[in-house]
This record gives C-alpha cells, sequence and structure tokens, in this order.
C-alpha cells in the first residue's frame, strides 16, 4: 500500500510542478507594474486602423472562447470524486498537453492585447472618436478584464495544487465549509463566467457600455437615501443648534439625491423596447472616460455626505463638507449628456419629456438648481456660525 502510494506520488510530482510554475508565472506577471500607463496614444494611420479591428476580432471570436475548452478538460482531469479509500489517480500526460495548451493560449492572448496598436495606454485620447469598440478606452477596459481572467486563472491553479497535495491527507468530511477555498469546479465557473463577460462588454455600444456603469450608479443612491431618512426621522426635543442645521441639510438633500437618482435611472433605462434616445457613436476616449467616471464621483462625494451628516448628528459636531464640489461636478456631466445624447428618429413630440430627451433634461436641470440652492445656502450658513469643526 505504501509502495503505491509512493509511486502515485512520483506520478502525480510533475503536474504540481507544472502547475507551481503557472501560478508563479502569471502571479508574477501580474504584480508587475505597466511601464507604458499614461503614455500618449497617437493617431493611427488607416493600415493600422485595420490591424487593430483584426486584433480585437481575433481576440474575442478566437484566442478568448478558446480558454474554455481548455479549463473544462483541466476540470474533467483534476476534479475527481474524493474517495478514502482509493488514491487519486489522473491521467499525467494528458494534465500535462492540458496545462501546456492553457499556457499557450493564455499568451497568446496576453501577446495580442499587449500588440500595437491595439495596446492602450490608458483609457483617455481625443482622436479616437471614429474607432467605435477600437476606442482606446475600450481596449483599455478589455486589457482589465484579460488580466483579471489570468489572476483567476492564477488562482484555479493554486486551487488544484492544495487539492493534488490534499489527496494522500485524511479527509474530515465534517470540515467547516466556510474556512474552505473555492472548489475547482466553483473557480472554473468564475473564470469561464469572466471570458464571457469580457467578451460581451467588448462588443457593446458605447451606449450600452455607458448604460451599464449609470445603472449601478442609480442603484447605488438607495443606500444614500436611507441614511438621509433616518438622519431626518432623529428630531428630539431641545436639539442644539448644530443638530437641526444637521436635520435641515439632510432634509434638502433627500430632493437632490432623489433627483440624481432619477437622471441615471432616465438614462440607464433599457426596459423599454425602443428607446426616444441614444449616444453620440462619435465620442472619444476622453469623453467617454469623463461620462464614464464622473457618474461614480458624483455618488461618492452624495454617500460621504450622507455619512458625514450622520455622525454630526451623533456625535454633535460637524464635519467640513466642500459645499460646491458636487455642483463642479453635476452640471459638466449634464452638458455632456445634453451634448452627445441625440433622438433616434426625427418624429419627436417636442411638447412631451417622455419622447423628448434634451426638454426632459432641460426640465431637471431646473429642478436640480431650484433644489441643491436651498441646500448650498443651509450649508454655508451652518459656516458662517462657526458649526463646521
Amino acid at each position: 500500500m505504501a509502495s503505491s502510494r509512493i509511486n502515485s506520488n512520483t506520478r502525480i510530482d510533475p503536474v504540481i510542478e507544472a502547475l507551481e510554475t503557472l501560478h508563479q508565472k502569471f502571479d508574477t506577471r501580474s504584480m508587475q507594474r505597466n511601464p507604458d500607463i499614461g503614455k500618449k496614444q497617437g493617431v493611427l494611420a488607416q493600415d493600422e486602423v485595420h490591424l487593430k479591428r483584426d486584433l480585437l476580432e481575433s481576440l474575442r471570436s478566437s484566442l478568448l472562447p478558446s480558454i474554455k475548452p481548455h479549463l473544462s478538460a483541466l476540470l474533467t482531469a483534476l476534479d475527481l470524486p474524493r474517495n478514502a479509500s482509493k488514491c487519486n489517480n489522473p491521467d499525467t500526460e494528458w494534465v500535462l498537453e492540458i496545462l501546456a495548451n492553457l499556457d499557450q493560449t493564455i499568451e497568446k492572448t496576453v501577446q495580442h492585447i499587449n500588440t500595437a496598436p491595439l495596446k492602450p495606454f490608458g483609457r483617455e485620447d481625443p482622436h479616437d472618436h471614429h474607432l467605435e469598440q477600437c476606442k482606446t478606452l475600450r481596449c483599455f477596459d478589455l486589457k482589465t478584464g484579460i488580466d483579471c481572467l489570468v489572476i483567476r486563472i492564477c488562482g484555479l491553479f493554486r486551487i488544484y495544487i492544495k487539492l493534488i497535495k490534499s489527496w494522500n491527507l485524511p479527509w474530515d468530511p465534517t470540515e467547516d465549509a466556510r474556512y474552505q477555498s473555492p472548489t475547482p469546479r466553483e473557480q472554473t465557473l468564475k473564470c469561464i463566467q469572466s471570458i464571457d463577460r469580457t467578451i460581451r462588454e467588448s462588443q457593446a455600444s458605447d451606449f450600452a457600455y455607458l448604460q451599464a456603469t449609470w445603472r449601478g450608479v442609480g442603484e447605488s443612491f438607495n443606500d444614500s437615501l436611507v441614511k438621509l431618512a433616518n438622519t431626518t426621522a432623529r428630531h428630539r426635543r431641545n436639539n442644539s443648534a448644530l443638530r437641526e442645521h444637521v436635520l435641515e441639510q439632510a432634509r434638502l438633500a433627500l430632493p437632490v439625491n432623489k433627483l440624481l437618482r432619477t437622471l441615471f435611472n432616465k438614462i440607464s433605462n433599457t426596459t423599454t423596447k425602443k428607446l426616444p434616445f441614444t449616444l453620440d457613436t462619435e465620442l472619444c476616449s476622453t469623453t467617454l472616460h469623463r461620462l464614464d467616471t464622473d457618474p461614480g464621483v458624483i455618488l461618492y462625494q452624495c454617500q460621504v455626505y450622507a455619512k458625514n451628516l450622520e455622525e454630526s448628528h451623533r456625535t454633535n459636531s460637524m464635519t467640513d463638507y466642500r459645499k460646491d464640489c458636487l455642483s463642479k461636478t453635476v452640471e459638466p456631466t449634464v452638458s455632456l449628456l445634453a451634448l452627445y445624447i441625440i433622438p433616434l428618429s426625427s418624429g419627436i413630440d417636442h411638447s412631451s419629456l417622455e419622447s423628448d430627451f434634451k426638454a426632459w433634461l432641460f426640465e431637471w436641470q431646473g429642478l436640480w438648481r431650484t433644489a441643491y440652492g436651498p441646500l448650498l445656502n443651509a450649508i454655508r450658513r451652518a459656516e458662517e456660525e462657526g458649526l463646521y469643526s
């Protein structure tokens, strides 16, 4: 029995060694800083544009999908049923072949995304408005998706190493599942889902891409609204002047947050069969970057403000708040939306806010300024009274 176990260990050692080599290789690479980040993306010649599109299509239609069967084959080969009376004995040569093929495919994928002119140096580019899904921002996010996929696969290698080394250890079926690593099957599923998501996101239009961000922002405003509502409900007798200011600001901040939630819900709406508006397709990456990141900044500012009011009421001590920072982010964002969101058809009923987005946005902007003005004044009064610490 001891001899059989030794022979089994000897046969499986090359698999462990190969897994450890791949894990170290990709783990080390993921820790390295990209030296090209921040470089300027040059203007592409027409032949470079064609090459960029060919490289992108090869990634989406061939290389990324071809990783999935290797992951599935590895799962079949190594995720064997646990049997205490029998030592697991996978087909070593087959496993090594799968790992070699997987390594080769990952290398080709990484090489493609890092090949000029597809390789992105950042998310911004003022000259790529005509490149559709090949824009710098979209390529940068595709590269980020591939980097995250490689990290997930690296984690899968670590799980397999742990699994194989556990084969000769006593099996305790009562081991607390809360402290167990993801199973190979669970991690493989995450890797495959990551591939599908990366491909799907890279194929989306700029409008659909941004709508996913806006939708998440709109949904996340609920947390700030709950905090503000809870703060306004904490009215006490004989409140201090400071707490009265906190309650006033919380009450005034509620409609401001609701209006922002309404805005992002409106522009991310995909429930109707036909939206009355879309996004100008010829936006450069620099503008797309603003439309992608500014909503998150707006959300963060609102969340911080709601949290500060909550803490200020609890401690009876107000935290300073940059009174104009929200307006400085919201107004430019609304201006960009007004400039680049366009109607889908010329037959618009300009008397209907439902069909005319620009009219709706103009109306929203008026409501926003009406709601934000009193809040700004309340913050200034608290500042003038020296209530901020």
